[in-house]
């Protein structure tokens, strides 16, 4: 079970990133990417729903694929492709990890992951968050943000879409500077998503819920 809550560590505290962005030093904004902020913040928060395919790189290089369900606020659903039997499901409280294998589920308070900030109702960039750097690469805006209460948890860099401003990956390096990369692939938006694919997962031995 350790492996697994290791895992579940790892994904809950997923991302997509470049590894030169490991080290981030805080400096002011400029006016041109304090205004790229603003607009990236106005296009996320018309996002209700999205559902597409994901592509996962952990820490030790390790690649899985799977489908995603978004539903805003506080709902997502990581479905993954065998052979991996993990399944990662938030009902907008608790985020669950069902192994299948095991036959069992482990709970973790949304509000303890970094999903709580890209499943916010409404997403700010200056508020519990620190806005550390804006880039500019190529087609890609890269915004990179830490936790104000615990600045020192680590970094979350969100990738856009340097035109549309849709949210194309994340990355998270955490406090020891390991990376997980998420990559959001095929994706649609503001289709309807039934309600069961957020539901609690049932049938499974339940874990203690971990803050």
């Amino acid at each position: 079970m350790n492996k697994v809550r290791s895992l579940f560590k790892a994904i809950t505290t997923c991302a997509l990133g470049l590894s030169c962005l490991v080290a981030v030093n805080a400096q002011a904004l400029t006016q041109d990417q304090k205004h790229t902020v603003w607009q990236i913040e106005q296009v996320i928060n018309t996002l209700s729903t999205a559902q597409g395919r994901f592509m996962q790189i952990a820490a030790n290089g390790g690649i899985a694929h799977g489908n995603i369900y978004i539903s805003r606020p506080g709902r997502i659903r990581f479905e993954y492709d065998p052979p991996s039997p993990l399944m990662i499901v938030s009902d907008g409280k608790y985020v669950a990890q069902v192994d299948k294998d095991l036959q069992s589920v482990y709970y973790k308070r949304l509000s303890k992951t970094p999903l709580s900030f890209i499943l916010a109702d409404r997403i700010s960039l200056n508020e519990s968050v620190k806005t550390q750097d804006v880039q500019f690469s190529g087609n890609s805006i890269l915004v990179t943000v830490r936790n104000r209460r615990d600045p020192g948890d680590g970094t979350l860099t969100m990738i856009f879409d340097s035109h549309t401003k849709e949210l194309h990956a994340w990355q998270v390096v955490d406090a020891q500077g390991q990376m997980t990369t998420v990559r959001l692939q095929q994706m649609s938006y503001g289709l309807p998503l039934d309600g069961y694919l957020f539901a609690r997962p049932e049938g499974y031995k339940s874990q203690n819920v971990r803050d």
